[in-house]
């Protein structure tokens, strides 16, 4: 299932929130989390042997993680 999780609190650590993500699944951050969310997926992809896409949505201040493998 491809859910879609939207976690916009500003509080919640990012790491296990991106490794759990399923083949597909998409989940949101907060924009001002974008350094620390970029960091996460480059780390959480080495280490796994992952892969994850980000998306920059600047009129709703979000950025988007997709893990695409």
């Amino acid at each position: 299932s491809n859910k879609t999780f939207n976690f916009f609190s500003g509080t919640l650590p990012l790491r296990p929130l991106i490794r759990e993500l399923a083949l597909g699944q998409t989940i949101d951050f907060p924009i001002k989390r974008m350094l620390s969310v970029k960091s996460s997926c480059t780390d959480l992809g080495a280490i796994y042997s992952r892969k994850f896409k980000t998306k920059l949505n600047r009129e709703q201040g979000v950025i988007t993680v997709t893990r695409i493998k």
